[in-house]
């Protein structure tokens, strides 16, 4: 009748209390039913009691009915290091953790794929191509070869 899952009120004799079920539930249960709720009374404070226009905004934190699938929330926090969403300090702090110490915990990550060119690296292969330089001595005969093929009429 109110939309909560029957776990969520002691009856488990048709189901399994354990696992992916009931988190597939509570999941469920927030997504469908508890966050319209959130919403309109997000909505509700924002219009009857905060400045319009002001910088202030109201919002639920739900991360903490969500906690209890650990190994989803480290997997998701380990993509979140690895492209530089958060940094571990940061993931620390979600889990009450205290911050690194070595001052590499502020760090973000970026993946090496994503990561421009080091300007102290030199690059690899030639920056300038062999045509562009005038005392090469077979460059007289490469531009005579271009404005022949440019003279030929093609059919």
């Amino acid at each position: 009748m109110y939309g909560v899952p029957p776990h969520m009120v002691g009856l488990t004799e048709k189901q399994t209390s354990y696992g992916t079920g009931v988190e597939q539930q509570s999941i469920g249960f927030l997504q469908f039913h508890l966050l319209d709720w959130l919403v309109m009374w997000e909505t509700a404070i924002q219009r009857d009691l905060l400045n319009p226009g002001g910088t202030e905004f109201v919002e639920h934190i739900v991360e903490g009915l969500l906690r209890a699938d650990f190994k989803t929330r480290m997997e998701g926090y380990q993509l979140a290091i690895q492209n530089g969403i958060y940094s571990p300090n940061e993931v620390r702090k979600f889990e009450n953790n205290p911050p690194r110490k070595d001052g590499k915990g502020d760090e973000y990550w970026r993946p090496s794929n994503m990561v421009g060119a080091d300007p102290e690296i030199p690059k690899m292969g030639a920056t300038v191509l062999p045509s562009d330089t005038p005392e090469h001595a077979w460059r007289p005969k490469v531009l005579s070869a271009k404005r022949a093929m440019n003279g030929r009429n093609v059919a």
